[in-house]
């Protein structure tokens, strides 16, 4: 018989009582704590439980809820409308489509808010709000507390000036050891809870995942263009070699991430005061080889569809190096070449290969809810284009809220309509761009497509973290062969296993979970009277 949560702030029969949450609530409500679990075990939920203890606790304050996009935002707020007793006018949620005199106003009355750090940011620069009352912040996705990001601002700000601070810390993804010991001393963490799959007190809660790649041949037209970049990538490399300012003209040792840490090496040069022959010509030789190494990239991993989208708004361009690549005899080959292909229908490979997997899952399961994941949003137009014209695929794009030159983004309210969309069956297959990534809760998406790899471990784990959430999942890699999808892929996977083996190291360093769960179980703890089962 299943166990509830009981309390006077908590909603009969909502929260389903599981040790694990418990034992989380027990070690962090008292100490800034970074939990790290993975996606599908209800990280919002402990947060749930850690604000009504605080708001017992602390009758008088408020609780803040940051997360990093509007959708998020107003997940965590449905969440929690659905599963409290308050009054629905004491939950809101605040972002920068609010009016400033709005967000201050629905300050004042909530108890709970929730919003963008960057929309909270701005209103305490302004002096409109005080985190004097507050009781516990919340950061979900907390990986991106490194850097500028608003995150390490909003810390540091509630620490100083809250009566009775506590954090929160929530991600299933925190990145490297350096990455996590900056999100460690950004956000005051004095107790760090980890879980993962293996984990005794949450393996019974976990779902399986499938996990399978197909690898794809690029046609020969395709590798014909392809050795016509890399042809003239290697020229500027070499130019570039010649004042030292990189060590090789290999393209399988130097990749685009070491290309714009050159550019920033010579932009710093001349910031300095550093001017002569070489630098200026280095200055033009960088910035050509940069946008070649794109261009290999999109044709790669993307298509002929955005390596044409780019090459045309170089030619509508007027920096120098757009001139120096679309004046380039070879480069009017490449661009030939290009649209004899696109009038004939061909595109990337991938296309195809994506059209037969989704008729294969949605053949299995008529039902099934499919996100598509894909960097660019040129390539994520192109393929709902293709994928509409095909009988029981319903696509819909979801990309951020940023506009850019022709192609105008989504509104809070459109991506919230969509979502919802989504998981009612009006569209079976999303078509998404990384907002989709982080943090959304569909749990009735049975397959994600990686239509490109991303190096990144905490993306890749935030993409695959999509599935799998209450049913068995799975995920499919498309994987061009000999390109940078494959040298991505990899990447992700060698970092992923080195953060795995940074969070075992934790875990030694941390109180044994089962000693935790001891106290819980054996201790008239406060936690203990707090929560008591049906």
């Amino acid at each position: 018989m299943e166990k509830y949560v009981k309390h006077s702030l908590i909603k009969e029969k909502k929260i389903q009582r599981r040790i694990y949450q418990e034992t989380l609530l027990a070690s962090c409500a008292n100490k800034n704590s970074l939990i790290i679990l993975p996606t599908g075990l209800g990280k919002t939920i402990i947060a749930v439980l850690i604000s009504t203890y605080r708001l017992k606790k602390f009758p008088n304050s408020k609780i803040v809820f940051l997360a990093p996009t509007k959708p998020l935002v107003e997940q965590h707020y449905q969440t929690y409308k659905n599963v409290l007793t308050l009054e629905e006018s004491l939950l809101t949620t605040l972002t920068g489509s609010d009016t400033p005199e709005k967000r201050n106003k629905l300050w004042k009355k909530s108890r709970i808010i929730f919003i963008t750090p960057q929309t909270l940011e701005n209103d305490l620069i302004d002096n409109r709000v005080s985190l004097s009352s507050i009781s516990l912040m919340i950061f979900d996705e907390a990986h991106r507390a490194i850097g500028n990001y608003a995150y390490t601002f909003l810390a540091k700000k509630y620490m100083e000036e809250a009566d009775n601070p506590l954090i929160t810390a929530l991600t299933a993804s925190p990145g490297n050891e350096e990455k996590i010991n900056e999100v460690r001393e950004n956000l005051f963490i004095k107790n760090i809870e980890i879980r993962d799959e293996k984990s005794n007190d949450v393996a019974p809660y976990i779902q399986d995942i499938k996990i399978e790649r197909k690898f794809i041949e690029l046609p020969k037209e395709f590798k014909q263009i392809k050795l016509l970049i890399e042809k003239k990538l290697k020229y500027y490399l070499k130019e570039l070699k010649k004042y030292h300012f990189v060590k090789t003209f290999n393209l399988k040792e130097i990749n685009k991430k070491d290309l714009l840490a050159v550019q920033s090496k010579i932009q710093a040069k001349i910031k300095s005061g550093e001017k002569n022959t070489e630098i200026f010509e280095s200055v033009k030789n960088i910035a050509v080889a940069v946008k070649l190494s794109h261009m290999l990239e999109l044709l790669e991993t993307q298509g002929l569809t955005s390596l044409n989208e780019y090459f045309k708004k170089m030619k509508a361009g007027r920096k120098k190096s757009d001139l120096v690549i679309v004046n380039d005899e070879e480069m009017e080959k490449l661009e030939k070449m290009m649209q004899d292909l696109i009038s004939k229908n061909i595109d990337h490979p991938k296309i195809e290969t994506l059209k037969q997997t989704l008729n294969e899952q949605l053949h299995e399961n008529e039902k099934s809810r499919i996100i598509v994941f894909i960097h660019y949003r040129v390539s994520a137009q192109k393929v709902v284009e293709v994928l509409t014209t095909i009988d029981k695929i319903y696509p819909i794009k979801f990309i951020g809220q940023q506009s850019k030159r022709g192609d105008k983004g989504l509104s809070q309210k459109e991506q919230i309509s969509i979502l919802q969309k989504f998981r009612d069956g009006e569209y079976n297959v999303l078509v998404a761009t990384s907002v989709a990534e982080e943090g959304l809760d569909i749990s009735e998406c049975d397959l994600v497509v990686f239509y490109d790899a991303v190096p990144s471990s905490i993306r890749t784990i935030q993409r695959r973290g999509r599935t799998g959430r209450k049913s068995p999942g799975k995920v499919i890699m498309l994987i061009a062969k000999g390109t940078r999808d494959e040298g991505y892929y990899w990447a992700s996977i060698s970092k992923e296993k080195r953060m795995k083996r940074t969070l075992k190291e934790l875990q030694k360093n941390s109180v044994d979970i089962e000693e935790k769960k001891s106290k819980i179980s054996s201790k008239q703890t406060k936690i203990d009277k707090f929560f008591k089962s049906e």
